[in-house]
């Protein structure tokens, strides 16, 4: 369990580019400022996989700073129902731009 936290945080940290739909540069946000709050929401968790999955989070931030979930782009149920548990509606305090479609790659890598 705790080596499938780690796997999720070395994951989560090692996702300090995000891409954007529009090709549009953080404009003086930090990536690392969003990764490492993401790593923080995605620790300290459950989840028993059999092997190694890497899949997409697609999301937005509302005018209220908050992720909002659109799309887990994975066939596993378990992964999406965590994925969203954890960051749907939770709020950043890194700046974001508001409305901003964010393409999150994420690995959770398996002992």
């Amino acid at each position: 369990m705790n080596t499938i936290s780690k796997s999720v945080l070395i994951a989560a940290l090692a996702i300090s580019n995000f891409s954007f739909a529009n090709g549009n540069s953080f404009s003086g946000v930090k990536p690392q400022s969003i990764s490492a709050e993401i790593t923080q929401l995605l620790e300290k968790n459950s989840m028993e996989l059999d092997a190694a999955t890497t899949f997409q989070v697609i999301f937005v931030v509302n005018k209220a700073k908050e992720i909002v979930i659109t799309d887990v782009d994975t066939d596993n149920l378990e992964i999406e129902q965590f994925i969203k548990s954890r960051l749907n509606y939770r709020k950043l305090k890194a700046a974001t731009k508001c409305g901003q479609r964010y393409f999150l790659p994420v690995t959770i890598k398996v002992p």
